[in-house]
């Protein structure tokens, strides 16, 4: 993305008319706040876009409320919180596998390479018996749900995982 590129966005994004009702829920992190709620789930993905810096301080404060406020625990994030904006599909929502890598990512990016291995690692191990991931997993039982499977998250894992050889080669 060029210069140019980040501009027109950002002159986008200044002139929609929602700019100041989410320039105010954002002063913490972006998509924090009742409508940005509906946002948190490709929000870890901006800096993977180059379209915001992973260390901006608002990014930084993304990446830690999204941590903790979508964590099913184990290092697995859901996508949104589905009693806050269920999606009228039945059945219970799992952790997003994606969502988990996009963390990892960010994590690299900020330059907390150790924290980021370690979650690498804790999700790689649940990959199943011939290294597939699927599209959520059941945090509480770890059990695969979703589509089987799923190229989303193998991406995320190959993504991840170049990601983080190339920080650790980097600090070398």
């Amino acid at each position: 993305m060029t210069q140019a590129d980040r501009r027109n966005i950002e002159e986008m994004f200044a002139d929609h008319p929602l700019a100041e009702v989410l320039t105010a829920e954002m002063q913490q992190g972006f998509g924090t706040g009742p409508v940005g709620q509906r946002r948190r789930r490709s929000t870890p993905a901006l800096p993977l876009r180059h379209v915001v810096p992973a260390g901006h301080p608002r990014m930084v404060a993304t990446t830690a409320a999204i941590a903790e406020r979508l964590d099913a625990g184990g290092g697995l994030l859901y996508r949104y919180l589905h009693d806050e904006s269920p999606d009228g599909l039945p059945g219970d929502e799992g952790a997003f596998v994606l969502c988990s890598f996009w963390l990892i990512d960010n994590l690299t990016l900020q330059g907390r390479i150790e924290e980021a291995e370690q979650l690498y690692d804790s999700l790689c191990a649940r990959a199943g018996p011939l290294g597939l991931f699927s599209e959520q997993i059941d945090p509480s039982t770890g059990a695969f749900m979703g589509n089987f499977p799923q190229a989303f998250s193998h991406i995320g894992v190959i993504a991840s995982g170049v990601n983080l050889a190339r920080a650790k080669a980097a600090t070398r």
